[in-house]
C-alpha cells in the first residue's frame, strides 16, 4: 500500500546519524569505485534486518542495499531520482535528508515533490509548486494541477 507523505520544512527537526532512518525522504547518489573499495575496508556502523549496510563517514550516510523503494520501512529513499528493485552502493549527505511530516494546510503554497510510477512500476521524482486548494478521497488538488494520494507526495511550505 502506498503511503501519502507530506513534509513541512518549517517544522523540520535536525537530522542526525541517530535519526536519519526515521520517516525521512532522501535521494541517494551512486558512488565511485574508489569509495566502494574504501567501504569494503571499513567496518559498517549499522546493518539492518533487511541486510542493508550503513557507514557514517564525514557528513554522509553511505549505504549498500539491494533496493531503493518509496515505501522503504518508514522512509522514502530514491537512487538518483528513481526507485529501484536493484540497489548497490550509494551515499546521501546528511543535510539532504528531509523529515517526513503529515501536516499540510489548505490555502498554503508548497513546493511539491511526488513520485508517480511509470509503466514498468519505477517511481521517479517529479517537482511542482502550487497552493493547496483542497483534498479529496483520492487527490491533493493544487491551483495548477492535482496529485493522486497514492503517489508519494512531499510538500515543503514556501
Amino acid at each position: 500500500m502506498a503511503t501519502e507523505i507530506l513534509i513541512n520544512e518549517k517544522k523540520q527537526s535536525k537530522i542526525t546519524f541517530e535519526n536519519f532512518f526515521e520517516s525521512t525522504f532522501a535521494n541517494f547518489q551512486k558512488i565511485s569505485k574508489e569509495e566502494i573499495k574504501m567501504l569494503k575496508n571499513t567496518k559498517p556502523n549499522f546493518i539492518s534486518k533487511s541486510g542493508s549496510t550503513y557507514w557514517y563517514i564525514g557528513n554522509y550516510v553511505y549505504r549498500y542495499s539491494n533496493h531503493f523503494l518509496r515505501e522503504t520501512a518508514s522512509c522514502s529513499w530514491f537512487l538518483e531520482n528513481e526507485t529501484s528493485k536493484r540497489g548497490g552502493y550509494s551515499k546521501c549527505e546528511l543535510n539532504n535528508f528531509i523529515k517526513i511530516n503529515t501536516n499540510a494546510e489548505v490555502g498554503k503554497k508548497y513546493k511539491i515533490i511526488y513520485a508517480p510510477k511509470d509503466r514498468k512500476g519505477v517511481a521517479f521524482i517529479t517537482e511542482g509548486e502550487g497552493v493547496l486548494q483542497k483534498t479529496t478521497e483520492f487527490y491533493y488538488i493544487f491551483d495548477t494541477f492535482k496529485v493522486h494520494k497514492w503517489t508519494l507526495v512531499t510538500l515543503i511550505e514556501k
